[in-house]
């Protein structure tokens, strides 16, 4: 869990219980953040799910300068690492919306939509942003054996 206030952190331990991880990272990204677009949860998650570089990998990558690339490869490149999605890492927005929408079927997510003023200043654009905000004390109640 990613807060220290108790409610928030047994709210995200129900959710990861009744759910699993994938779900309680969106949750507590939600709780942490706030209202949040899907974009803005996105850019959150994948800050969160990144995991960091040691030096001894990029030792091993600049010695690995010297083994001939593929054709059109000028050099090695050093990719972020992340877990899988069993331990909650996410990393694609496919998984995300399917997060969203099983906590919104539940009713621990409410989506809320722009103002209307902000509808008619995008225009021609059809695409609705919806924030969603968390309900984290409807968490607290899910059903644990």
């Amino acid at each position: 869990a990613i807060s220290h206030n108790a409610l928030h952190d047994l709210a995200s331990n129900c959710v990861r219980d009744y759910f699993g991880p994938t779900c309680q990272t969106v949750f507590d990204c939600l709780l942490s953040k706030g209202p949040s677009t899907l974009s803005q949860l996105m850019t959150k998650i994948r800050i969160h799910c990144k995991r960091d570089i040691n030096p001894e990998r990029s030792r091993l990558v600049e010695r690995f300068g010297d083994v001939p690339l593929a054709e059109g490869r000028s050099r090695a490149r050093l990719n972020l690492t992340r877990g899988s999605e069993e331990k909650g890492f996410i990393v694609e927005t496919s998984a995300v919306r399917a997060v969203l929408i099983v906590l919104l079927q539940h009713s621990l997510v409410r989506a809320i939509p722009p103002p209307k003023s902000d509808s008619h200043k995008s225009g021609s654009s059809s695409a609705v942003k919806y924030k969603y905000v968390v309900d984290h004390e409807r968490a607290i109640y899910l059903q644990r054996f």
